[in-house]
């Protein structure tokens, strides 16, 4: 209806359950675009060198695509997805820089699909029916469609008063949160089950980086950790875990992640906490860290500032609120 705008998101549709008609979706929209201005390509298409599947075309249907914890086929789709001229990589033919216009809808029976960052901004994920139509249905909407129905589509489209906008992001969704859990990795979900842990408690609590990587070695003991620091966090932070920069602990200088309502006492990761955890008397941290600054003008306003936050969260809750772990 607007073929001036191209979307700056794919679309990508999941239903556990077969036959529920996201493939009758793709051939409604491959009739209204137009048979020559529409894909089809294989999940191998879009990992091969080669994307003369997007010349030309305004639509590419990829069916059945799976990458579970693999980020290739959301790399590989990044350009085709979003950026507005793409090198065109056709076979025996010189590469050449072209406008793109190509529109994609990717469809799957899982929830591991794509794997993708919870900040990504390249996917609409909309929540899909798991109930299936009768043979009946299918057989009356297919019979409405050569009648006319296609048309009334277009006019419904025209008169749509609602569009997406130029540059508009895809919307964050409850399908779209749970593709991105079912990416994680077995070390980002230790990770996320540390952070409920945290969250839940009835005290404040401080953990260091290398912590975090300890308690995930000790948790799955068979997975490699491939997530970066800022990776962990993003997962951390998605359950009300919150990030103090650089804290000084007596002479050391630690990257804390905080959480105001830890709950140690869970048995599923107490074991593992017990040989990290080293529970100090917060107070007793605090003066340590005043008095080692003493001697350096230059640095004590910035690790003051700093001490403050901590500060802040002592007086409110007791001198043991906060428990630095090993470095």
């Amino acid at each position: 209806a607007r073929p001036s705008i191209r979307m700056m998101f794919g679309l990508l549709l999941i239903s556990e359950k077969h036959g529920v008609g996201k493939s009758t979706l793709g051939y409604i929209l491959a009739d209204l675009v137009g048979g020559h201005n529409t894909s089809r390509p294989r999940e191998n298409d879009i990992g091969s060198d080669f994307n003369e599947w997007m010349y030309e075309k305004r639509l590419a249907i990829i069916n059945e695509v799976y990458a579970g914890h693999s980020w290739a086929a959301y790399n590989t789709l990044k350009d085709a997805v979003t950026e507005p001229v793409v090198t065109m990589n056709q076979k025996y033919q010189r590469k050449i820089d072209m406008p793109n216009w190509v529109h994609i809808i990717a469809c799957s029976n899982s929830f591991r699909a794509l794997k993708m960052a919870d900040t990504d901004r390249r996917w609409f994920v909309p929540k899909i029916i798991e109930t299936k139509w009768p043979r009946d249905r299918f057989v009356e909407l297919w019979a409405w469609l050569k009648a006319g129905g296609l048309g009334e589509i277009i006019h419904w489209a025209k008169e749509f008063d609602d569009y997406v906008m130029v540059g508009e992001e895809a919307p964050m969704s409850e399908a779209k949160n749970e593709v991105i859990s079912a990416g994680w990795s077995d070390s980002a979900k230790a990770v996320v089950r540390l952070a409920e842990t945290m969250a839940d408690d009835a005290e404040p609590l401080a953990v260091t980086v290398r912590a975090v990587r300890e308690y995930v070695k000790h948790a799955t003991p068979h997975a490699n950790v491939n997530e970066s620091d800022n990776e962990l966090f993003s997962l951390m932070k998605k359950l009300g875990i919150l990030k103090w920069g650089r804290v000084k602990v007596g002479r050391v200088i630690v990257t804390t992640w905080t959480a105001h309502s830890p709950r140690l006492g869970d048995k599923h990761v107490s074991a593992t906490l017990e040989t990290i955890l080293v529970n100090v008397a917060a107070r007793a941290v605090l003066d340590e860290m005043v008095d080692d600054d003493k001697d350096q003008p230059e640095a004590k306003t910035k690790v003051e500032k700093q001490n403050a936050k901590i500060r802040e969260l002592v007086e409110g809750h007791g001198p043991n609120c906060i428990a630095p772990l090993v470095v």
